[in-house]
């Protein structure tokens, strides 16, 4: 997957995998193909995503932030 991964929408590719369980895996991506990470894990054995959260998004940290929340952007994130 870190080579890129041929799906429906075009090549898919992981900039970094870091495997953090059995279960869990944080995907970092620098391109948006439509449920790209679910194609992927689908491509690479039929594995099926659970859940999936985001954290970031660019320069602007989702942690902590509710579901359906939202908030301010700070100066420097707004620069970015």
């Amino acid at each position: 997957m870190l080579r890129g991964v041929m799906i429906e929408g075009g090549r898919a590719k992981a900039e970094r995998i870091d495997v953090l369980s059995p279960t869990q895996v944080r995907f970092v991506l620098t391109q948006g193909i439509n449920r790209q990470i679910h194609k992927m894990l689908w491509r690479a054995g039929e594995y099926d995503v659970k859940r999936l959260i985001r954290i970031r998004l660019g320069p602007v940290d989702l942690e902590g932030l509710p579901p359906g929340h939202w908030r301010m952007l700070t100066r420097p994130e707004l620069s970015e």
